[in-house]
Order: C-alpha cells, then structure tokens, then sequence
C-alpha cells in the first residue's frame, strides 16, 4: 500500500480524481523506480533528479494512476491555487516528461503523462509499491531513538542513510543488470526475486544511440582527409538507415575532431552509449583502416577491426569497408541482422570530393558557404549527372539561399526537379524526401513526405526539425508534439546550435522569455557567429520593450551578413519603433520594399503606401496582410470614403470567405481587426460584427492554450472597445498590454483610427507621454554606448521572465 500524505484541495469535477495526495514512499512507475525522498528516477537509460516540484507533480499523478488529476488540483497543491502559475505547472509538466525520457532511454517514456486538453493529466502504465528499502529502516531505528541524547541519534540517522545508499545503489546495480540482459536477449528469460517486483517494460523497441566520429588522416596526401571523412560520412549514412539505430548527426560528431578525448565525455556531451571512431593512412596506394566501437559508459572497446586494400578505386573501397563496418557494428550490438541499406553512390571520384567540399561547407548553413556549395555541387553533377546525392545537397543549399531572401516559394521551380531526380536515382533516400516536404503548399503531402523520409532515415535529425514545424502549423492541438519533434531533433545532433534556436523559436509564442534566452544563449555558445540567435535575441528583448539591446543584437546580425533582407528590415523597425528616422534610412541601404514602405509611414505617407498598393499587380495585393498595409488601406479609405475599393482590395489578399482561415493568429489578426473597421464605415455592420466575434473567439481560443497572449491581444481588444466608443475599456486594455513598457508597433496601434475620437482623454495622453519618455532614454542608452564605442549591454535580459507575448 502506498502512504500518502492528504493535502488540502477543491471540489473535483466529474470523472477527475479526488483532491490529490501525494505519495511518499518509493514506487515503479512501469520499470521506473521513483524515490521521492531523494528525488530520483532511475531506470533503462539513467538516473535523474527531479526538481522539488517537478517530483511533487509526479507524486499527485501517481496516486492516481489511469485517472484525471485537474489543473486546479495540481496547482493548489503546488503553488496554493489560483492560474497565476499556470505556467509553471505546464513548464513543470514539460520538465517531468523530459526527465521521464532520460531515465527510461526512450522517446516513449513520455507518453507516460498524458494531457488533458483545458482539463488536467493523468498519469500512464502501472504504479506499484517498491519493497521497503533502508530508507523505511532509518526511520524505524530514528523512532526508537526518539529519547536518546541529540548526538548519538544524529550519528544513527547518518549511519541510516549511509545504509539507505549502499541498498539503493545495489538495487540500481540490480535494476540496470536485468535491463541490460533483456536489451541483449529479448526473447530470453531471466529469473526475478521474489522479494522485488519485476519491472514491467513499455512495449517499445529502445534503439542504441551512437555516434561516428571523423575519422584520423594518418596519410600526407593532399586529398586524404577529405576521404577520410567521407569514408566516416559512409559509415554513418549505412547506420542511419538502420531503423534499430538513432545516430548522431555529423554536425555534432564531426565536433570531435583530432581530439584525443576521453570517450566517456564525448558520450556524455553527445548522449550516446557507443562511439564509433577510426584512421585511415594511405602509403603508396596501399591503404590502411583502422576502426573501433566504444562503450561510453565504461570508456572501453568492445570491438575493432583493421583493412589493408590497394588504393584502386576509392569509391568501391569505401563502399565496401562502410558496409564491412556497419555490418560488423550492428552484429556487435546485437540490433539489426542481414544487409543494411545504402544510399545511391557516384562513379565518379572528382565527382565525390566536391560532394564532400560542399557537405562541408553547408554545414555552417549560411548564405556565402551555401553559395560557395553550389559551385562544387554543379562542377559534381557535370562529372556525374547520375549522382543522387549530389542533387539533393543542390536542393538544400539552394534552399539555404532562399530562406535568408526572397524566400523559398521563389526557387520552389528549381529545386522541385533537383529532388525528384534524386529520388528517381535512389527511391529510398529520406533526406530526398524530406526537404521535397519543404516546397509543398499541400499540408497532407508534406506530412506524408516527411514521415516517409523519417521512416527511411530515422536518424535525420533536420527532418525531425521539420516536423516539429509542421506541428506549429497547427498549435492549438499539437504544441506537444511539436516540442517532442524538437527534442528528438536535439537528441540527434546536440551540439547543432540552429536546433536550439529553433527550439526557442517555438517557445517564443508562448512567452518563455528565461527559455528562449538560454537556448539562444546555447546556440552562441556552439557558433558565436550563428546569426539567427541574434536575430531572435533581438525579437525577444524587443517584444519586452528593451529596444536599445535588441537594437543591439539586430546591429550584430546585420553585420554578419549585410545582404539578409528580413534582418535589415527587423532593424530598420527597431529603430522607427524609437522614432530614429535617419538611424533607419541607413539601415534600409539598399532599399527595400518593406524597409521603404515602413519609413514612409514614419513619415507620415501613408496614403502613398496605400496608392502603390491599389496600383501593383495581383501579387501585391498579398501586402495587406501587413500590418503598416492594412493600416494605410484603412486611413485612406477613411480619408476618401471609398470603403469598397478598400475591401475588395483588402479581402483580395485577405481570405475571408465568412470565416477566418485557421492558420490566422498573433499579429496576423491585426489586418483583419482593421477589415471589420472598412465593413463598419461600409454601412454593413452585420458583417463587421461577424468578422468580429469570429477574432474574439480566436483570440480567446489562443489564450486558453497561450495565457500570455493577452499582452497581444488587449491590443486589438483596444481597437474593438474604442470602435464601440467604451473608451474606458479601451484605455484599460492598452493599459494592461503597455504596461510596464510600450511594446513593438505601440506608434501604429496608437495611430490606429479607432482611437480618433479619444486622442485627448486623459488615459491617451498619459500613455502617448510615459512611452515618448521611455523610448527617449532608450535612445539615450544607445547614443552613450555608441559615444563609448562599444556594445550595449544587455541589462534588460532579466528584467521581464513574467512578461510575454507572441511575435
């Protein structure tokens, strides 16, 4: 029987459990073994500590496993009730389903707890009791010595838990003996004691995680390394496709170069069990391979093997050694029997290198290298055109190029036929597969696509990026799984600083600021120069209001590469937000369409903004859904009294067939808020009241996932109220959102017509003073560190972990 500890809670609702108790004594959790009192999890893949909270959290799940334990529940146990910590309870849920995956050693220990939507969790798979172990001992003898001196009773309990430790490390040492032989021999048995229960595994393969380090060039040939990379790049690709694997990818692995470090750490820093690792040297022709598997828990070898062969043809020697290998390491580790898969390779050794030049050099993702990659990657294709490789790394650094221009529906026409050619040379190559998911516009294609490139690859941890971006399209329903996608995809290449910044870049519609921090703070520390975390950096302490560090982070950025278009406009925003006009005209060099467009209406040209607008093409007409756009289109519509010109041109980049498209959120909204104002001027307020109530229900669908996003949307609330001339609500809402600092685009929604009628209340000029003041020693901030010639500091970065907002 479990002993619980009955706490004080609220009334349940129906099919919940009662107010929740939270168990003490040790339990198993399926093969997990929960100490609450020294706050462990043990189990198949590790041992971990649990935050006070976090364990907390899993003690009330546990006391009743299968059934629904509220959100209220949880939080009046935790944190004494109320949805103030609302988000520290999700964050604690987060934190227990992490941890849960670490001590089992698989993806599937985190379906152990199971979200409830807007209602609570409950806990999966069966809860027993441990057997008394030396912790129960301890008390027992603490109660017996209840009227001995202080002293001698201290020592007692010290020598108890001493006791305590050398049990539980033989349990542990037990525990991971029986897993391992189950690991080794599934089909197999083994004999259980009766005295302890037999752990019940989840019914899930747990694949072996290794890692292929670059291999040594032993040889002094000009072209030896880049082969003895190549031949541990072949390595890896055969045992990715190995389903029974999860490989490391060689962004993280080939990190370890010519460093003689301890394999121990190298596992540690990677997260894997075995390291795969070797040397090549190539005397006159004749070329000698070494190579070895590694044990990182022990630091020892556990299998190694050596090939002598003329040099001949390199490629079929390569082949035929990465095969050799990868058959050996999969016997070894007992995971996988018969002939492993292996991608279609070239005929051509030219061809080869410069596939391995470009592989390089597109492993730092920025624009000049990806530019630099095409050129060996189009020299590799004239050498051999059959080359599927060789067209898929086309696709990607292609697609490199424009992600950071004019975006990828630009080039979808070239790179479109660069990967069906790679994949009508190799139908199972799943990298193919899964950048084709990148230049769909069908959602059920692109899902297919991705999951057949991870079914044939399911180490490929850039898919499993995708993936988890494909998730966020739909995030009202699958943040969860969205986030489960980036973990897996950090699991596979640890130390790829653009997978934490991705990361973040989830977590930034939510208001995570202390989270999307550090992993941006993570991604600098593995690439200094990793300029999307600049970029992001900048976008987060800018939402918060500290201009003058996001100006620095975006100065940063630029500097990296000048010829990123959406950084330059993030910066030339940044500054009109500080109404430095000229600061921004510098920064728009050369000009761009956004960059123009946002210093006319600082200006004050709207109504040409608006004009260019009516007179560009269809295409253009996709610009109202921005928000300087929709603004301009609405104040000229009200200027004129044209309000059908407006519409149509508004609904023509708007879609609004009597209801809103269901991607539509965050700043998106803004545009529409605008197009209920042109139906109420129009005269149809039927139609203005419907595009209306449909933006109220969207935004408090999203604020029921999103508590946060009420710091963007009291915006909008503002611009309704005033519509509806309920300026003191409208005041109030602007209020709550300014509050304690004018947040990005303040100079437009203040702008915003709705408030026409309010400019001189009492509340508009006391909020149009105190933000013109701030924003004025924001600038100060920035003249005296430009005066001192060095870079702002980032004193706000701690100043806002309750603040949040999507972007």
């Amino acid at each position: 029987m479990l002993r619980i500890d009955k706490r004080a809670g609220h009334q349940e609702g129906p099919g919940e459990s009662e107010s929740p108790h939270s168990v003490t004594a040790s339990f198993y959790l399926s093969d997990l073994q929960v100490d609450p009192l020294t706050g462990t999890v043990r189990g198949p893949g590790a041992e971990v500590r649990l935050e006070p909270r976090v364990m907390s959290v899993l003690q009330l799940l546990a006391s009743s496993p299968g059934s629904l334990v509220s959100r209220e529940n949880l939080l009046q146990a935790n944190w004494g009730g109320g949805d103030t910590y609302d988000e520290a309870l999700t964050q604690s849920i987060y934190q227990l389903r992490q941890q849960l995956v670490i001590a089992g050693g698989s993806e599937a220990y985190r379906k152990l707890v199971t979200t409830v939507p807007k209602r609570g969790y409950l806990l999966q798979g069966e809860v027993r009791a441990a057997p008394a172990l030396a912790f129960e001992a301890a008390m027992a003898e603490e109660k017996l010595a209840v009227a001995a001196p202080a002293e001698p009773l201290r020592t007692r309990v010290l020598d108890s838990r001493r006791t305590l430790l050398l049990s539980v490390l033989a349990l542990v040492v037990a525990v991971l003996v029986t897993a391992a032989l189950r690991l080794n021999h599934p089909t197999g048995s083994t004999t259980t004691s009766t005295s302890t229960p037999a752990p019940v595994r989840i019914p899930v393969p747990v694949p072996a995680t290794i890692a292929v380090l670059p291999f040594t060039n032993l040889s002094e040939q000009a072209d030896s390394e880049i082969l003895a990379d190549g031949l541990a790049e072949e390595v890896l690709g055969a045992l990715a496709r190995n389903p029974d694997l999860r490989v490391i990818a060689r962004g993280s692995a080939f990190q370890f170069r010519g460093e003689q470090s301890d394999m121990r750490d190298v596992g540690q820093q990677l997260g894997v069990r075995y390291v795969v690792d070797g040397s090549l040297r190539d005397r006159g022709g004749q070329v000698h391979i070494r190579t070895r598997l590694t044990d990182t828990t022990t630091g020892k070898q556990v299998w190694s093997d050596q090939y002598d062969r003329s040099r001949g043809n390199w490629l079929e020697l390569q082949e035929m050694v990465a095969a050799e290998v990868s058959q050996a390491l999969a016997g070894v580790l007992q995971q996988h029997q018969g002939k492993l898969s292996q991608a279609a390779g070239p005929t051509n050794t030219e061809a080869y290198l410069e596939v391995l030049r470009a592989r390089q050099l597109l492993a730092s993702r920025s624009v000049p290298d990806a530019e630099q990659a095409i050129e060996h990657l189009q020299r590799a294709l004239l050498l051999d055109p059959n080359y599927a490789l060789a067209y898929a790394r086309l696709a990607d650094a292609i697609l490199i190029q424009a992600e950071s221009s004019g975006g990828i529906g630009a080039v979808r026409q070239v790179v479109a036929p660069l990967l069906e050619k790679a994949l009508e040379l190799d139908p199972a190559f799943g990298e193919a597969y899964a950048l084709r998911s990148m230049i769909s516009d069908d959602p059920g294609q692109v899902e297919r696509d991705l999951r057949r490139g991870l079914e044939l690859n399911p180490s490929f941890a850039r898919g499993y990026e995708l993936l988890s971006n494909l998730h966020m399209t739909r995030p009202f329903t699958e943040l969860e799984l969205a986030i489960d996608a980036i973990d897996h995809a950090i699991a596979l290449d640890p130390l790829s600083p653009g997978l934490y910044h991705t990361k973040a870049g989830l977590l930034m519609g939510l208001g995570y600021w202390e989270q999307v921090i550090e992993l941006n703070r993570r991604a600098l520390e593995l690439n200094p120069n990793f300029r999307a975390a600049l970029v992001q950096l900048a976008q987060v302490v800018g939402v918060q209001g500290h201009y003058a560090e996001a100006i620095d982070y975006a100065r940063r950025a630029v500097a990296l590469d000048p010829r990123a278009v959406p950084v330059r406009d993030q910066l030339t925003r940044l500054y009109l937000t500080l109404g430095d006009v000229d600061a921004a005209r510098a920064a728009n060099i050369p000009p761009t369409e956004e960059g123009n467009r946002n210093i006319l209406w600082a200006e004050g040209r709207g109504a040409e903004i608006a004009e260019a607008i009516y007179r560009a093409g269809p295409d253009a007409r996709r610009e109202t859904n921005d928000i300087i756009v929709s603004q301009a289109v609405l104040e000229q519509a009200l200027a004129d009294g044209d309000y059908q010109r407006a519409i149509d041109l508004m609904t023509s980049g708007l879609p609004y067939p009597g209801e809103l498209p269901p991607a539509a959120a965050a700043w998106g909204l803004y545009p529409y808020a605008n197009l209920s104002q042109l139906y109420r001027a129009s005269g149809d307020e039927d139609l203005a009241m419907q595009l209306q109530r449909q933006l109220e229900e969207r935004m408090a669908l999203s604020e029921a996932y999103f508590p946060r996003h009420h710091i963007l949307y009291d915006q909008f609330r503002a611009v309704f109220y005033a519509g509806a001339g309920l300026n003191d609500d409208a005041c109030a809402a602007l209020e709550r959102t300014f509050s304690p600092r004018p947040r990005p685009f303040w100079r437009v929604i203040l702008a915003n017509p709705a408030f026409a009628g309010m400019r001189d209340a009492p509340c508009m000029k006391s909020l149009q003073s105190r933000s013109e003041k701030y924003i004025a020693s924001e600038r100060q901030r920035i003249d005296a560190a430009q005066r001192a010639g060095g870079e702002q500091p980032a004193a706000g970065l701690a100043g806002d972990r309750a603040e949040g907002a999507p972007t």
